[in-house]
């Protein structure tokens, strides 16, 4: 049962040309069941057992002159590519697949499917991946004991992220405005005190000795000598009080900004992030062959996620809880991918409750046309801790069956990513 298993890895700088497979150089695990051609490296992957395989590889490329990067996976069983492909000219590719070999000696290769060269990216070690697992079918016999745990795979390298840049030095100072116009002028302080009065002037000289005439009558008095000079000044009084200060002027203009000052140098690389903790793998696998008007329920916590034949060449996905009537708070998204026409998104449900059913795809084809990939995260009504989980369909069988046989050929896997984690 799980002797089919493949590891491969690429870890050489270099480029794969348009239409080229991708050349792994180190294989980690190998089963008889999966080989790759190490010998002569071509690129080339063997199918010896038949069965269903779920398949998940990633390319790191550097640079493509323009459009998007694609790859795809080529097998010898069909003609069509399974693409997977970025809108980005850099960075990482990935894609995912669910095939069901019918043939052994089927072989695969991973394939530029772009039409420039495309570069390994020379940041990282690991420049591409591709894992091959069995899809472990629901009606297998009873499991055996439990073998023991493989190594852990290397963990890639995850490039430091820098550090923000420093602040530059703030710019100079603006320029100093103009100065406001001046107060007005106070009130004139009180007058100073009157100054000593100056010191008498000098008598004039006397007049000349008249003669001494006869005693005439008396004469007259005579005039008033002239007025004595002004004395000089007194000593300036003291200065009187400042008067009030005067109101403040407006503001003037703002100056300008000053250029800015220059850049920071960068800082040292902050230090390596820690190792993330190990992908989920699938903790349940269910297969069935429905019959027109058959169901399949698979538990997922505390809900069914169900699958009915409803018609020669249709599916209806729903989803309920597993006890009716309860009320389970309930996040979830779903996408497929159609034929050649790329993934499409389906409806959105965000903190909603689920207490009936609710549809998830009302038509979905089987005949390998069609996958499904639906995320439900969910709250236990009892503990109101959170799970999540990842439920894959894949369906194929016969657009037109003969009556009375099965229509669909249905495989469901899930994946859970956490239970029971404390969240609002």
């Amino acid at each position: 049962m799980y002797n089919r298993t493949l590891e491969i890895k690429q870890t050489l700088n270099g480029s794969v040309a348009p239409e080229q497979n991708v050349l792994f150089n180190q294989q980690s695990i190998s089963t008889p069941g999966v080989s790759y051609d190490t010998e002569t490296v071509t690129g080339i992957i063997t199918f010896h057992a038949i069965g269903q395989y779920s398949i998940r590889w990633w390319v790191a490329t550097e640079t493509t002159p323009k459009g998007a990067i694609e790859f795809g996976l080529k097998f010898s069983s069909q003609e069509d590519l399974i693409f997977g492909s970025s809108p980005q000219k850099t960075g990482q590719v990935s894609g995912f697949a669910a095939i069901d070999i019918l043939t052994a000696g089927t072989t695969m290769s991973l394939v530029n499917a772009t039409k420039t060269d495309n570069v390994y990216s020379r940041e990282v070690k690991l420049k591409a991946y591709l894992l091959i697992l069995p899809i472990v079918s629901a009606d297998t016999g009873p499991t055996g004991p439990q073998g023991e745990t493989g190594p852990t795979g290397p963990q890639g390298e995850t490039g430091p992220a820098g550090p923000q840049g420093g602040t530059g030095p703030a710019g100079p100072q603006g320029g100093t405005g103009p100065a406001g116009p001046q107060g007005g002028t106070g009130p004139d302080g009180p007058q100073g005190g009157t100054g000593p009065a100056g010191p008498q002037g000098g008598t004039g000289p006397a007049g000349p000795q008249g003669g001494t005439g006869p005693d005439g009558p008396q004469g007259g008095t005579g005039p008033d000598g002239p007025q004595g000079g002004t004395g000089p000044d007194g000593p300036q009084g003291g200065t009187g009080p400042d008067g009030p200060q005067g109101g403040t002027g407006p503001a003037g203009p703002q100056g300008g900004t000053g250029p800015a000052g220059p850049q920071g140098e960068t800082g040292p690389a902050g230090p390596q992030g820690g190792t993330g903790p190990t992908g989920p793998s699938a903790s349940m696998v269910y297969h069935a062959n429905l019959f027109l008007d058959n169901v399949l329920d698979v538990p997922v916590g505390n809900i069914y996620y169900s699958v009915r034949q409803n018609g020669s060449d249709d599916l209806r996905l729903y989803i309920r809880p597993i006890v009716p009537g309860t009320q389970i708070l309930i996040d979830w998204k779903r996408s497929s991918q159609y034929d050649d026409s790329g993934v499409n998104s389906g409806p959105i449900l965000n903190n909603t409750i689920l207490s009936t059913e609710q549809n998830v795809d009302d038509v979905s084809y089987p005949s390998s046309r069609e996958m499904h990939r639906t995320w439900i995260r969910q709250q236990d009504p009892d503990t109101n801790n959170w799970s999540l989980h990842e439920v894959n369909l894949f369906a194929s069988g016969p657009p037109a069956p003969p009556s009375g046989a099965p229509r669909s050929r249905v495989t469901v896997w899930v994946y859970e990513i956490y239970k029971d984690i404390p969240l609002p």
